[in-house]
Formats: C-alpha cells, structure tokens, sequence
C-alpha cells in the first residue's frame, strides 16, 4: 500500500495590526470654570509643550488666566 503525500497550500502572511496611538487632551481651567480642551495630539511631548504654552498664554474670554492645567489620555 502507497501513501499519499499532500502538500498544504502555501501558509498566507499573518497580518499585524497595530494598536491605535495614544492620544493626549491638553486642558487647562479657568477660575470658576470646568475643564476646557485647548488641543488633542498624537504625541505626548509635543502636547506637554502645548500644555506649558497653553498654561503661560491662554487667556479666557473674560481675561483671566488659567490656574492648572493637565493632559488627559484619549
């Protein structure tokens, strides 16, 4: 009695798919205020640029400025 031998089909490449990047909020709030996003960036070193920029600058509609800011993951 024979064997036979198969050959399987050629395996396909496995796919990888990366996982979707972090994203960072920069918020910053105003005295008797709630928090407001200024900017959401895909890296978290330019957005803690943002963040500082936004702290020393942004100043709200009716003058003041902000006393804390944070970045939030997204």
């Amino acid at each position: 009695m024979r064997t036979a031998v198969v050959n399987a089909p050629p395996a396909e490449p496995e796919v990888v798919v990366a996982p979707p990047r972090c994203m960072f909020a920069v918020q910053v709030r105003y005295p008797h205020s709630e928090w407001v996003t200024l900017a959401t960036l895909s890296h978290r070193r330019t957005a803690l640029r943002a963040a500082a920029t936004a702290y020393r600058d942004a100043v709200s509609p009716e003058g003041s400025s902000p006393y804390q800011v944070r970045l939030v993951e997204v």
